[in-house]
């Protein structure tokens, strides 16, 4: 996420456990956990982890979401070796520009009076 975001943690919130693998064996490994990422520059990323999820289609499934869109890869099926070239193993949805449009006049909107805000809160 550094390297995509080409911005540095600022603040990491995490939380996980040994819910059902490794439970009866002395071990390290977390089979369940959630992670969240708060970068520098205001961007948050957020991982779940779940090894015990076994019904899912995809063996590992990695998601990134952001203003302009999402992108979503997919790892092979449980048990496949190889990938299927039949599936599917990525999936980008832009959003429209009307959209980003307004998302961005909103955030500018907010940010003015929060940069005043700071800058007031600077002086006092």
């Amino acid at each position: 996420m550094r390297r995509i975001l080409r911005s540095e943690p600022r603040r990491i919130f995490a939380s996980g456990g040994q819910e059902v693998n490794h439970k009866s064996v002395d071990s390290d490994v977390l089979d369940s956990a959630y992670v969240i990422v708060d970068f520098q520059s205001g961007a948050r990323a957020m991982l779940e982890l779940c090894m015990f999820a076994e019904a899912s289609k995809h063996q590992e499934e990695v998601s990134l979401v952001g203003t302009r869109g999402k992108l979503e890869a997919f790892a092979p099926s449980h048990g496949t070796k190889q990938d299927d070239e039949s599936e599917v193993n990525f999936r980008r949805c832009l959003r429209s520009s009307k959209f980003i449009a307004e998302y961005e006049e909103r955030e500018l909107a907010e940010s003015a009076p929060r940069a005043e805000r700071e800058l007031a809160q600077k002086f006092d």
